[in-house]
Formats: C-alpha cells, sequence, structure tokens
C-alpha cells in the first residue's frame, strides 16, 4: 500500500538523488543533420562524410530532404530541410562519440524515424557504447515521421563506450530508413499527480471548452464498470476497482523515475523490466493517429477568387467536396468543386494537399492545444498498458475519442477549410479575394453552417489495436 511513511521515505530518496552539482548534458553535434548540403556531393543524396557521423558496415548513407529521390511523401521534415538516410540490407552502424556523461545518471534520446515510401520495413536498434537501450524494431513507411524516446541510465562499466549509434539492418529486399532530430536530454520527471491535476484544463482547451459541460457525462460503459463521476479526475475511482486513480498512477510513478527505493525493493531486474514496458508502450501509443472523414456538401457556399483555369468571381456560390479520408499526421487530399455560375464554365474542380498536423509533438495538434497535453496523455496510456489494465486502457481510449468527436469535430469546419485556405493559394491565384468572418480576421472562404455539412469520424481500416498479454485486444477508436 502507497502510505504516507512511504511517501516520505521516497521523497527522502529523491532529494538526495536531486540534491547534487548540475552538470552540462552531453552535446550532439549536427542532431537535425542541417550541416552539410545534402546534394553537394551526389544529385541523388549520397555522401561519403557527414559532419559529426561516423558509418561502419557495407549500407549506403547520405542526406535527403522531403520529396527527395530517397524519400518520397514522408510529410513534414521534423527540424529543418535535411534528414539522415541509411539505405542497404547490410547491418551497418551509424554513431556518434560524445562526452560529459555523468555516472548514474538518467538521460532521455529522442529522435524521428520514418522509411522511404515504397520501400520495406527495416530494423532499427538503438545502442550507447555496446548496451542496447531499443530495439531491434521494425519499421515501417508512414506519412508523417514517429517521434521516439528512450530513456536510460549511464553507467560507464555496463555500456562499455560513450558513442551512441543507430544499428540498421534487413534480410532480404533493399530498403531505406530515415531519421532526424536526434536530442540528449536529461531524464525527464513523470508527475502522474501533476498530470492529473490539469488534466480537466487540457481536455477543455482539446475540446473547445465541452468536456466540462457535455462530454464527462457520457463517459460511461456499463459492461466495463467505468464512468467518469465528474470533470475532475484527482481522488475518484472512475473505473471501481477499489483503488483511487492517482493512488493508482502514485504505486507506478517511483518505478518509471528510477527512484533507489523502489529498486532496493524490487531489485534490479524486475525495475529494468518494468521501466523497459514503460518505455516500449509510450512510444507505441505515440504512433496512433486519429483517422476521420469529411465531405461538404453541395448546401455550402463560398465566396472567392479565381484566376486559373479562368477569371471569375464567386458570390455565395455552391461548393462541396468529394467524400475525403484524413489521418493526423499525414498528407491529406481533397477535390473542391465549385458551381461558378458562369456559362461555358460551369463546375469546376480544384484539388488540394496539405499536411495534417500529428496528434504527438509540440507543436501538433495537441500539444499545440494545450503546450504539454500530448505528453500527459502519452504517459497515462503507457502507464494503465504498463500495469495491465485493460478497462483503464478503454476509459483512457473513450475519453480521446468523445474529446476528439464530440468537441474537435464540432470545429472541424473551420479546421478543414482553414487547410483548405492554405492548400489551395496557388490554385486560387494572385487574386486577394476574401470575406471577413466575425473576428474580423481575412479568410479565402465562408465557413459554411456545421448543419450543412457531413462529417463521418471512423477507425482507420485496418483498425489498429493495444494488445495486452492475457487481457485481450483494445480497438483504437
Amino acid at each position: 500500500m502507497y502510505t504516507r511513511t512511504t511517501a516520505i521515505i521516497l521523497v527522502v530518496c529523491l532529494f538526495v538523488i536531486l540534491s547534487g552539482a548540475v552538470y552540462a548534458q552531453p552535446g550532439i553535434t549536427n542532431s537535425g543533420f542541417e550541416s552539410d548540403v545534402w546534394n553537394a556531393e551526389d544529385p541523388n543524396g549520397y555522401r561519403t562524410t557527414i559532419t559529426g557521423w561516423t558509418k561502419t558496415g557495407g549500407a549506403s548513407w547520405g542526406l535527403n530532404q522531403r520529396g527527395g529521390p530517397l524519400a518520397g511523401t514522408t510529410g513534414d521534415t521534423p527540424e529543418g530541410g535535411n534528414f539522415l538516410f541509411i539505405q542497404g540490407s547490410a547491418a551497418n552502424d551509424v554513431s556518434q562519440s560524445l562526452s560529459g556523461w555523468q555516472e548514474g545518471y538518467r538521460y532521455d534520446l529522442t529522435f524521428h524515424v520514418n522509411v522511404r515510401e515504397g520501400a520495406p520495413g527495416m530494423n532499427l536498434e538503438v545502442l550507447v557504447g555496446n548496451k542496447s537501450i531499443y530495439g531491434p524494431v521494425t519499421h515501417y513507411y508512414r506519412q508523417g515521421w514517429r517521434q521516439v524516446v528512450i530513456p536510460f541510465r549511464y553507467q560507464a562499466a555496463v555500456m562499455g563506450g560513450t558513442d551512441i549509434k543507430f544499428r540498421t539492418s534487413w534480410t532480404g529486399a533493399d530498403t531505406t530508413i530515415l531519421i532526424d532530430r536526434v536530442r540528449l536530454t536529461y531524464a525527464r520527471v513523470v508527475d502522474f499527480q501533476t498530470v492529473m491535476t490539469n488534466f480537466e484544463s487540457r481536455l477543455n482547451l482539446a475540446s473547445y471548452n465541452t468536456w466540462g459541460s457535455t462530454i464527462w457525462p457520457t463517459i460511461v460503459d456499463g459492461t466495463k464498470g467505468y464512468a467518469q463521476l465528474g470533470p475532475g479526475f484527482m481522488w475518484s475511482d472512475h473505473i471501481a476497482n477499489g483503488i483511487v486513480d492517482n493512488v493508482h498512477l502514485a504505486l507506478l510513478e517511483p518505478i518509471v523515475n528510477d527512484d533507489p527505493c523502489a529498486r532496493s525493493l524490487l531489485g534490479n531486474t524486475k525495475m529494468d523490466d518494468i521501466q523497459r514496458a514503460f518505455m516500449l508502450n509510450r512510444n507505441f501509443v505515440m504512433t496512433r493517429e486519429f483517422t476521420f472523414q469529411v465531405q461538404l456538401t453541395n448546401w455550402s457556399r463560398a465566396t472567392a477568387v479565381i484566376t486559373d483555369p479562368v477569371n471569375c468571381t464567386l458570390n455565395n456560390r455552391p461548393v462541396w467536396t468529394n467524400l475525403a479520408t484524413f489521418t493526423t499526421g499525414t498528407q491529406g487530399h481533397i477535390d473542391v468543386s465549385v458551381d461558378t455560375g458562369m456559362f461555358v464554365v460551369g463546375t469546376t474542380t480544384i484539388g488540394a494537399d496539405f499536411d495534417l498536423p500529428s496528434l504527438w509533438g509540440p507543436d501538433t495538434l495537441l500539444g499545440g492545444l494545450s503546450a504539454g497535453f500530448d505528453q500527459d496523455l502519452a504517459d497515462l496510456l503507457a502507464a494503465y498498458l504498463t500495469i495491465g489494465d485493460q478497462n483503464k486502457v478503454d476509459y483512457m481510449q473513450h475519453i480521446i475519442a468523445s474529446v476528439m468527436i464530440n468537441g474537435f469535430r464540432q470545429n472541424l469546419d473551420k479546421f478543414i477549410l482553414d487547410l483548405l485556405a492554405s492548400g489551395l493559394k496557388s490554385d486560387v491565384g494572385s487574386g486577394e479575394s476574401y470575406v471577413a468572418d466575425a473576428g474580423g480576421e481575412e479568410k479565402n472562404y465562408t465557413p459554411p453552417a456545421l448543419a450543412d455539412q457531413t462529417f463521418n469520424v471512423v477507425p482507420p481500416d485496418p483498425k489498429p489495436t493495444i494488445e495486452i498479454e492475457g487481457t485481450g485486444t483494445v480497438t483504437i477508436l
């Protein structure tokens, strides 16, 4: 039981760890691969050297940019324009030796990864010295880059070296893995109590202030036994398992933060196994995205000036789209048809491509709505996956789905049409047409009423799943 006495002991242990001197963390040279001109040595981006990095093994390597010959449609580059590619099925290491490691300190190694469009998957393992801290994990192509965060403790005798290594391998066909935005920081402290305290306000921001008024009462599932008891999360047992939710998480918190008392009680093997499970679950959670379908019917209206393919002015004319399926973190395409009302011209259709932000990341959908909200969600889902509490996983997914459907969906008209306005700029031409919305901001469109649109929110196909050994399968909504 997590008693007051236990809490005092843990606080004392943490004070002993954190009261020492503060050191500068090891710095990574050329962490975003921007120090070299990507196609200076070869038009396809192949290179013999990359500033700060060393390659050993039979694979080829180099730099590319989005849309480049060894990239394809990979979504926005996580940092700058360049990213690293490693090509070939042979085993290969790309590494950088670092100085300034502090013995016994915990670090987070973060990077973004993808695979060349059209290529098979590729195995990736990450090592510090000779110690594996991640993988091997097989990565596959996806339109949006995937962020990976790896917490670990540096111990010179265990690591056997000071370099970080990206080790790649594949058996069979030629393939190419892409890496960008490599970061090394001191490990962040997971604070579930603060997460639970702030969760209500974050959900309100993400749902345009509908969580606290209309959404929370809908989080009920009689067959699984959970029910949201109020808009808040502290000191409640929402899944009726006999343990207050934030106390339940408090049992896991000292383990993921590598508390020395917890390590002494559990032993190194058990402690390391739980921390590794939490890390893998957290990285897995951040591969999940939100998929929805959008269709504007011909009840919608638009006002604009079009200069291509013909010059015409639209004044409250019918506009509609195809039924388009979008997934956050990828590039979307939609075809917009407009009844111009002009003889001969009639209906014209313009295709628009635009990037949808991912759910995960500081400048993306959830993080943009409320700074750190994506990290809180990843921590909570990873915690309940690690605990193995199936009802808690279902409960959290119910919350996320309801916020996205009942909160975010109500603003999809503006969200999608904002994207359209940006995506159609080059097609609309140089005309500076706009209408002012209620706030006086200039737009390229008049947002139609929600009732004049069709919105369907559906799971991806095939539906992604989270599997917990021995407890069945959870479908991501």
